[in-house]
């Protein structure tokens, strides 16, 4: 008889699709409000336009932040796609800007 298939595992993290939009409007204050229980006064030092669209994309999608602590507890998949519209309506300009990796 063939073994079943094995359980899916279980994570914290959350990789956010790419292609999945979100509301900036909304990303700018959840930002402040859901991001600011873990990092306090600093949330407010987050600057948007250190990255282009691209790098904040990758990010996103690769679960970057996953590896100090899990956003799952405390955002969903929904609420991160608005925080991530609201940092990528505000990134770097590649054209204009100087963004880290951007030459």
């Amino acid at each position: 008889p063939a073994a079943a298939p094995p359980a899916p595992e279980v994570s914290d993290d959350l990789r956010l699709p790419r292609g999945q939009k979100g509301d900036a409007g909304r990303g700018r204050g959840l930002l402040a409000a859901r991001c600011d229980g873990c990092h306090g006064a600093a949330v407010a030092s987050v600057k948007p336009w250190r990255y282009t669209r691209t790098q904040w994309d990758r990010y996103f999608a690769n679960a970057r932040h996953t590896r100090h602590a899990p956003l799952r507890p405390h955002l969903s998949l929904d609420e991160l796609a608005d925080i991530k519209a609201y940092l990528k309506s505000r990134a770097a300009d590649t054209k204009g800007t100087k963004a880290a990796g951007v030459r």
